[in-house]
């Protein structure tokens, strides 16, 4: 590419991602999110190409902070737009069903590479009681047949309705033009640059 036509937006977008990689094992580590999103409603850990390892570093990460009594208010999960597959939820639904994140309402694992057998992993984990507080459950754009979505759904009744139309409500603002968030809860703290909160 010519570095002539390089915009600013480009600089900007290469920058965050540096960062990103640079903090990545701080955002993998449970005693950061006991420190620094104790009491946060909402987390969002998009974009970072986490795949199974990070999901399950994660996962350990949201045990040992919920053990710690930090995310009792934690509403929101965002991992959107990763490489996270069927091993990577087995550990998230295994952490969930452990009593990890019990205030949970929303999580988001759209755009990722999850097929039927992390869905029935998941579907698993619901039936242990995972996530007790769930109501919203983004699985569009992975690898997941009908009959394995509705499997999950099927553990708990009140996940129906149609994904789009759900889910989309709660997603924070943009900024017009550009994919940057309306931040409604901003602090000074190392966090991934896609991440977005609410305080609602």
């Amino acid at each position: 590419q010519d570095i002539r036509y390089i915009t600013a937006e480009q600089i900007l977008i290469s920058a965050k991602r540096a960062v990103q990689r640079a903090c990545k094992d701080r955002w993998l580590d449970g005693a950061f999110l006991v420190a620094h999103f104790a009491d946060k409603k909402a987390m969002g850990f998009n974009q970072l190409g986490w795949g199974d390892e990070e999901a399950r570093r994660f996962a350990a990460a949201l045990e040992h902070a919920t053990a710690q009594g930090a995310l009792k208010a934690l509403k929101t999960l965002g991992l959107s737009d990763n490489k996270i597959g069927d091993e990577g939820v087995r550990h998230l639904g295994d952490a969930l069903a452990r009593g990890a994140a019990p205030a949970l309402k929303t999580l988001y694992l759209n755009s990722n590479k999850i097929g039927d057998e992390g869905a029935r992993h998941l579907s698993d984990a619901l039936q242990k009681g995972a996530a007790p507080a769930l109501k919203r459950l983004d699985f569009r754009d992975n690898r997941i047949s009908a009959a394995a979505e509705q499997e999950v759904r099927s553990k708990r009744p009140s996940l129906g309705g149609d994904r789009a139309a759900e889910l989309m409500p709660v997603l924070t603002p943009r900024r017009q033009g550009t994919n940057r968030p309306v931040e409604a809860d901003v602090e000074s703290l190392p966090r991934p640059a896609t991440a977005w909160e609410t305080v609602s």
